[in-house]
């Protein structure tokens, strides 16, 4: 068989014994070698601190494996190790025991009465690393040598130390004679593997069997990581050195803090004696701010009803009319015209008249130890990525009522995360002890646990392929290269996993059998913020769609990270021509990309802006003619990422010239809604088409326009999203499909009226239809949106049961689903922080006209038949349908 390093992962597995050893450095190998041999039984001499044997026993753990280790010392000492009390072994039983008790051994022996608790022919893998003088290594090779058995494999440490007191060299000359199966590492004071035994396990013989380039490529990466790790293991020694420091500069100070403390008790207790009366004010002012307390609590829920009261369709058509007729009064008809259009692109239906005109009136948050929701997306890789792919899905969510919020791993407590959600995704999340602790109560507690990733982050075999590395120190990358393994570890322990391209899928899906794709997507706020951008280009005074304001052809290219020099040089001779040939062009580069001083003859035809936020984005796109997105070819990193520069770029009608990399085909047509280029030469005709013809470029860019406002935002793209994490959520608890729900049944308050308006076909129809969903055996609470009790109808009880009545919008409970039945209580459920699921009932009455527009708020529409409840029949199916509509839709 062939070797390949990819199939053997625990090798870049980060040691748990962290102790300052002359083994550590050979860690990763030992840990390899576990993997090649699979040994039955590992017995090594001399374990000391247990560096060298707790790899061993670690790698046993990870991978899997049913073998019995034995540990032989006396844990006394000798010459050349020195001489160390019983604190030794009693720190190394401590880490040991609970971890690896249950197969593993630790004999306090000498090695000569230990050999006889071993069977001849029983020993797999057996490494001495006892006493290193020439007369002791050989003596105990000579005394345990029948106890190999047919596969067995040695390991000698020290075998390049050539001290006077030491031998091991000496010995491992002669046995290279003798075997001639063996493996030769000179780092770590050197380190000796020999087989044997006559049939060596096929795994290691393929390694005996390595070309010398790829052995020395091998041993030069055995080299590298166990040099980090040793310098890890250095850090995290200084760490404990300083810790002991810092705790004996804490009890000096919990000492003078002891006496400070009994001096202010002694001079509170004279004061107290001194100033009784001050005693009796503070009761009296403690009275004093209950009652100021107790005010401030009614002012608050005052204002809250204010708010709410504000942000109604009412009030909010009245400041909309107000501010039309003084945009009319200041600046005429055409401005109004176009504020309109802005208007009408947003969230909520009303936007103020400064420079955030386009944008979404934000929206007050309800405390957050209140929020029950659904989802959680956490992210341990803040900025762009955690914006598509944690805060956009959360939006898509939301869009369809499904409650999800998204927040940076790192800025949470996640154990006080556990009892407000029911599922986490965690978006490229590298494991350590904080997201193992939580990950384990998560799965205690019954939660969903996904994965999420943009990017092939998730092999450590391929960071080769990811140009930013290059830029990195040998050490940085090497704590990369382990975050890539953490990362890893992470999307093992989760249920399923979604990912935003093709390639990514086929990267996991050996690695976890539930994967689905959802493609990035544009926000609700991406596409306003383009709107806007879009609206103040259009208005400039001879303003061309597709050609820069300021006069030429704009091509620009959005680098973004550190990470693209190398996918740039796909089209940068091509630029160069460009640049060459039509003195109308110029170029725009924004972000970190080192740019080739070729281009400096250009001079000020090049402009090189800094990284910019992603807000500020649209307003330099709409001054760009083309946009280049150039992707590395061959080169799996490249091959996965998604196409998010076109997605941009599109947003703004500009046309794109990319790479054909798998995302970008998926979206783009050649020669209909942008170009695509693999070569030099297609390159070339690209940008001399897009550049000559004034009119494919705004054809294109219009193309791409229609079909990412239609296709790729998140309100297009939402019940993907939303079934994707369904049918995640439900593979994973299938349990719950089942289950009966507390649903929240949102009705308008009575009017003074109520008694006669209790008979409409209306109001009458919903209390029974929430009366007939509670038979259906769910919990049903009537929710009515009125501040007192006295205006209930008293027959409303009657209708409602056995359904309870609930006084008050802000008094809703907790639910699975919340359900507005009118246009009026519709904004009061989507402002719900504790439901799960919110809903939209369309009926009779709300289908008119009256209720929110789609989009609007983000509430599930759920319909009824029409007429369908005005017989007992009628309703009793229809709820008995609703329920299975409530049921489907909240997983």
């Amino acid at each position: 068989m062939s070797f390949n390093l990819l199939d053997h992962h625990v090798y870049h597995s980060a040691p748990q014994r962290a102790v300052i050893s002359a083994w550590t450095q050979h860690i990763p190998f030992g840990m390899l070698l576990i993997d090649l041999l699979r040994p039955r039984l590992v017995v090594e001499l001399g374990t000391h601190m247990g560096a060298s044997y707790c790899a061993f026993c670690q790698a046993v753990t990870e991978l899997g494996l049913g073998t019995r280790c034995v540990a032989v010392d006396c844990w006394e000492g000798d010459p050349q190790a020195g001489k160390y009390g019983p604190e030794v072994l009693e720190d190394l039983q401590a880490h040991h025991d609970p971890r690896y008790g249950d197969f593993s051994t630790l004999m306090r022996s000498s090695f000569d009465d230990a050999v006889s608790a071993f069977a001849d022919g029983s020993i797999d893998l057996l490494h001495i690393d006892g006493l290193h003088a020439y007369e002791a290594v050989k003596h105990d090779l000579e005394t345990w040598l029948p106890k190999m058995s047919s596969r067995g494999v040695i390991i000698l440490h020290d075998i390049a130390e050539r001290q006077p007191t030491f031998g091991v060299w000496r010995l491992w000359d002669e046995l290279k004679q003798t075997y001639p199966h063996h493996l030769e590492f000179e780092h770590g004071h050197g380190l000796g593997l020999v087989a044997v035994g006559e049939n060596a396990p096929e795994g290691l013989q393929s390694v005996f069997d390595l070309p010398p380039d790829q052995w020395s490529a091998l041993r030069d990466l055995m080299r590298d990581l166990g040099a980090s790790f040793d310098e890890q293991v250095v850090r995290v020694e200084e760490l404990h050195q300083n810790q002991a420091q810092l705790r004996n500069v804490q009890e000096v100070i919990e000492h003078e803090r002891h006496i400070a403390t009994q001096k202010i008790t002694h001079l509170n207790e004279v004061i107290q004696q001194a100033h009784g009366q001050v005693a009796a004010q503070a009761i009296t002012l403690d009275a004093q701010q209950r009652e100021l307390a107790e005010t401030q609590r009614r002012l608050d829920n005052a204002l809250w009803q204010l708010d709410w009261l504000n942000r109604s369709r009412g009030v909010r058509m009245v400041k909309l009319a107000r501010a039309s007729r003084a945009l009319l009064r200041q600046r005429g008809a055409g401005q109004l015209a176009k504020r309109a259009a802005l208007w009408a692109v947003g969230k909520r239906g009303y936007y103020r008249l400064d420079s955030a005109a386009a944008l979404p009136v934000p929206k007050q948050a309800r405390p957050i130890m209140r929020e029950y929701k659904q989802v959680m997306f956490l992210s341990g890789c803040p900025g762009g990525a955690m914006r598509y792919r944690c805060d956009h899905q959360a939006e898509q969510l939301n869009l369809l009522g499904c409650s999800a919020e998204s927040e940076a791993i790192a800025t949470v407590n996640l154990m006080e995360l556990l009892d407000r959600f029911q599922c986490f995704v965690l978006h490229r999340v590298p494991f350590d002890s904080d997201v193992h602790a939580f990950m384990t109560e998560a799965r205690a507690r019954g939660k969903a646990l996904f994965f999420e990733t943009d990017d092939l982050v998730f092999v450590p075999g391929n960071a080769k392929h990811q140009a930013e590395l290059e830029r990195f120190s040998p050490r940085d990358r090497a704590l990369y290269i382990d975050e890539m393994g953490r990362i890893r570890q992470t999307l093992h322990l989760c249920d399923a996993v979604t990912v935003s391209t093709d390639p990514l899928r086929e990267w996991i899906e050996p690695l976890c059998s539930r994967v689905a794709v959802t493609p990035n997507v544009a926000s609700r706020e991406m596409v306003a913020r383009s709107q806007m951008a879009l609206a103040a280009h259009s208005a400039l005074p001879g303003a061309v769609a597709g050609d820069g304001a300021s006069g030429g052809v704009v091509i620009a290219y959005f680098s973004g990270s550190p990470s693209h020099d190398r996918d740039f040089l796909e089209a940068q001779d091509a630029l160069l021509w460009a640049l060459e040939t039509y003195p109308q062009t110029r170029f725009l580069l924004v972000g970190p990309l080192k740019l080739s001083e070729q281009f400096e003859r250009f001079g000020e035809r090049v402009r090189h802006e800094p990284v910019r936020p992603w807000q500020a984005l649209p307003a330099l796109y709409a001054d760009v003619a083309i946009n280049l997105a150039p992707l590395e070819r061959d080169n799996p990193f490249t091959e996965a990422k998604s196409s998010i520069k076109y997605l941009e770029a599109a947003l703004l009608k500009v046309p794109t010239i990319a790479s054909p990399r798998n995302d970008f085909t998926r979206v783009m047509r050649h020669g209909e809604n942008g170009l695509l280029a693999d070569s030099p030469d297609a390159w070339r005709e690209a940008l001399r088409q897009l550049i000559e013809s004034p009119e494919e470029r705004r054809r294109m860019g219009e193309r791409a326009y229609e079909e990412v406002m239609a296709q790729q935002t998140t309100t297009s793209q939402a019940p993907l999203v939303y079934d994707v994490m369904r049918s995640h959520f439900r593979a994973v608890k299938p349990s719950r499909d089942q289950r009966r729900l507390r649903v929240n049944w949102v009705v308008d308050a009575p009017d003074a009226a109520a008694g006669a308006r209790m008979e409409t076909t209306e109001t009458s129809g919903t209390m029974r239809l929430a009366s007939a969903l509670a038979r259906q055996g769910h919990t049903v609470r009537v929710v009515i949106a009125a501040p007192a009790a006295d205006v209930i109808p008293p027959t409303w009880q009657a209708e409602a049961a056995p359904a309870e009545i609930v006084i008050g919008y802000d008094a809703a409970p907790v639910a699975d689903a919340s359900v507005a039945t009118s246009a009026a209580t519709s904004r009061i459920v989507a402002d719900h922080h504790e439901s799960l699921f919110r809903f939209y009932l369309v009926t009779d009455a709300t289908a008119g006209g009256t209720s929110e527009p789609d989009g609007a708020l983000p509430l599930r529409r759920i319909c009824l038949a029409p007429g369908a409840t005005q017989s007992a029949e009628g309703m009793e199916y229809e709820a008995a349908r609703l329920s299975q509509l409530l049921l489907e839709h909240c997983w």
